[in-house]
Parts: structure tokens; sequence; C-alpha cells
């Protein structure tokens, strides 16, 4: 058995509100998808993006609050200075730009449904 890849998939109340964040602030391209679901790439790397009432159809037995556990959308990049300056001033920052003692500069901020996104670059040692 080989894994192949692996693509995370956001429940949201509203795709088209997602889709503007994650393509006009952060610099996706939408590679297909509607109102309901949207497939979104940055690099070699996607992201799923799906209509919380329709994935709620489709697992009527799946009885969870909307953030009923933590996760972190870590996005790699080669300017955290210029991702940070653009967009700081327009997202929830949560953890301020910052060298850490593992060898990166990051930030972390949420996205319109609460879910928590982390730019990082990794620093030359």
């Amino acid at each position: 058995m080989k894994l192949i890849n692996i693509t995370p998939e956001l429940v949201v109340i509203d795709v088209d509100k997602s889709v503007a964040f994650y393509v006009n602030l952060l610099g996706f391209k939408k590679t297909m998808g509607d109102s309901h679901f949207a497939r979104l790439q940055a690099g070699t790397s996607e992201l799923m993006i799906m209509l919380k009432s329709d994935f709620d159809l489709e697992a009527p037995t799946l009885n969870r609050p909307h953030h009923s556990g933590w996760s972190l959308i870590v996005i790699e990049t080669d300017d955290i200075e210029k991702i940070y300056e653009k967009i700081n001033s327009q997202v929830k920052i949560h953890r301020q730009l910052k060298s850490t003692s593992y060898g990166t500069r990051e930030f972390t901020f949420e996205d319109p449904d609460g879910y928590l996104v982390q730019f990082t670059q990794r620093l030359e040692v």
C-alpha cells in the first residue's frame, strides 16, 4: 500500500466566503467548484471546502459541534514577511510572527469559520 497525498477538507458555513478568503487573501487558485463544494490549489497542495449543511446530510449520524477538535493548517512559504504584511490587519492573529527554537518563522491566524491557519518559513541554519 502506498499513500499518495493528504488533502484537508474544511466543512464551512459559506463556501463562497471561504473560497474568497483563500483565493483573494492567501493566494490559492480555485480549480473547481460551486457554492456547495470547491477544490483549491497552492503549489502542489490542495484544499477542499464543503458546505456544512451538505456534509450534515451525508453523515446524519455524526453529531459534533462545529469545532470539536483542534487542527492547524500549516502552509509553508519562502517569504513570510511579505505575507504577514499583506494579511495581518485583515485576519485575527493568534500568534504573532516570531522565530522559533526549531528553526522556523511563523504566525497563526483564523479563517472565516475559525479554522487555524499557520504560515511558516524554514530558516537557513
